[in-house]
């Protein structure tokens, strides 16, 4: 086994026993024997963090205890977030890289 792998594992099992030490035994046992999430792009992969691997284990155990029509109105809300977020990074980089200017009627 690599150093990295040893560290990954190690690091996860810290997680999870501090995890079991805050009475959410649940999500540490999955967390525990969860194996790295990987994420992949067009061209470039990258692991998840243990705490973004955590929270993505927190909030599947929220969404499954809502009701069908709470998880709908959740599902708009977090949309309409994302699209807010976007906007917000677009107008920040049109910004930064002095692209508003440029196109802004005199």
């Amino acid at each position: 086994m690599g150093i990295k792998t040893e560290t990954n594992d190690r690091l996860r099992c810290d997680r999870a026993e501090s995890l079991r030490r805050h009475n959410n035994s649940a999500i540490a046992r999955d967390f525990a024997t969860a194996t790295p999430s990987e994420v992949t792009t067009m061209d470039h992969s990258f692991e998840l963090s243990l705490e973004q691997q955590f929270n993505i284990r927190s909030f599947e155990s929220q969404v499954a205890h809502m009701s069908l029509e709470q998880a709908q109105q959740f599902l708009v809300e977090l949309y309409r977030q994302m699209i807010v977020k976007e906007t917000m990074y677009k107008e920040f980089l049109k910004h930064e890289w002095g692209l508003g200017e440029r196109f802004q009627a005199p």
